[in-house]
């Protein structure tokens, strides 16, 4: 899933926080940093710059679901 951000219909000023599912493939994964190397599948373009990927806690995350960022 990756964040996407829209302007609320009500108040134009507020920022609402939803997941979008995307199918990706995962190419690698290193266990040392945790990270993983993933690429669009063939004939899809679901991936661009600047995308924020939902990691943690993505297992409870549904389409379209409005989601809260914590750092």
């Amino acid at each position: 899933y990756v964040v996407e951000t829209k302007t609320s219909k009500e108040d134009k000023k507020k920022k609402i926080k939803s997941a979008r599912k995307i199918i990706v493939e995962r190419v690698a994964n290193n266990r040392e940093t945790r990270e993983s190397v993933i690429k669009d599948l063939p004939g899809e373009s679901q991936l661009s710059e600047g995308l924020q990927l939902i990691v943690k806690g993505s297992r409870g995350v549904k389409n379209g679901m409005e989601i809260e960022i914590k750092k």
